[in-house]
């Protein structure tokens, strides 16, 4: 029997259709899970939303405070710094109220030009009788003032405060009159009240050639003396102000009250004819810089510091005292 080639391709293609397969009884493969979805973010509420459980507003910011500075005080240092102050101030005071150091004269030659031009005008003012008298007060006020505030530090910080102030005031100011007097016997600077005498002696008729000048005190211009204390109390009170009371009006209010003092003393000097300008200047600076150092020696961390000593070291033929100090 002869078999057309359409009708074997159209039964063959029929078996391949309809025959079953093999993997026929097998499952189909299944879609691999998906992914859970993303979990939304959590609700960011205000600061000040009732629903917080805690509170996150950041504090604010507070400025550090500042500790109070101490100070301290040794018995033996100090005392023997005390006692030295003392007894070279009151002796070398002493000396020069005597007479026995001779002024030094006015040069035959002088004329005011020679002077310094700030220094000028001391010759050419009116003079004021009562200046002095004004000085006087105005320094025991000062002197005053430090006693009171001394006195009120140990109602603060304790007794020992008093105690403490008090030996710095007082250090600055024996150690001041001292440095003062040796200036005063080391320059012998003629005061201005030195040079109208001589220039009302030649104006009635005296010979210039013959004019001398016998009392001591007359040539103690330089440097001021009441200049370099005023400004010693007023540094030596502000240091302790800016240490005891750190961040209140007292420290500024005491600089400003103690410079206005101090320029007042100053003023009334030369206005009473015994000092010249650069005096007093000098006398402040000197003043200032023992006040503040005096005090500066005395801070300390720890009161059981000891930033200032003294030292003895006998030898055979006599011995050395040494003083140092903590920076």
């Amino acid at each position: 029997m002869r078999v057309h080639a359409p009708a074997a391709f159209a039964t063959g293609l029929a078996l391949l259709l309809f025959t079953p397969s093999a993997h026929a009884d097998e499952p189909p493969d299944e879609p691999p899970p998906a992914e859970p979805p993303p979990e939304p973010p959590p609700a960011v509420r205000p600061p000040d939303d009732p629903r917080r459980d805690t509170d996150v507003t950041p504090a604010p910011t507070k400025p550090p405070t500042r500790a109070k500075g101490k100070f301290a005080v040794d018995p033996i240092a100090d005392s023997g710094v005390l006692a030295l102050g003392v007894a070279f101030g009151v002796l070398s005071s002493a000396i020069l109220g005597t007479d026995e150091v001779r002024p030094q004269q006015i040069s035959l030659r002088f004329t005011t030009q020679d002077l310094l031009w700030i220094d000028r005008g001391a010759l050419w003012q009116r003079v004021d009788d009562n200046a002095a008298l004004y000085s006087d007060i105005a320094i025991g006020a000062m002197a005053g003032y430090a006693l009171f505030d001394s006195i009120l530090d140990g109602f603060r910080d304790g007794a020992s405060a008093t105690l403490t102030d008090i030996t710095m005031y007082l250090e600055a100011a024996t150690i001041t009159l001292g440095v003062t007097n040796l200036s005063k016997i080391a320059f012998r600077r003629p005061r201005p009240k030195a040079y109208i005498a001589r220039a009302d002696f030649i104006g009635a008729g005296g010979d210039y050639e013959t004019y001398e000048n016998s009392v001591t005190d007359s040539a103690l211009s330089f440097f001021s003396g009441h200049s370099a204390e005023a400004a010693a109390l007023t540094a030596t009170a502000t240091y302790i102000a800016f240490q005891r009371s750190p961040g209140t009006l007292k420290p500024w209010l005491t600089l400003a009250g103690g410079t206005a003092l101090t320029s007042f003393i100053a003023y009334s000097r030369v206005r009473s004819a015994s000092h010249f300008p650069t005096d007093v200047m000098a006398g402040a600076l000197a003043g200032t810089a023992i006040g503040a150092l005096i005090v500066h020696l005395h801070r300390a961390d720890s009161p059981h510091e000891r930033p200032i000593w003294i030292g003895a070291f006998p030898a055979r033929d006599g011995g050395t005292v040494s003083v140092g100090g903590r920076f």
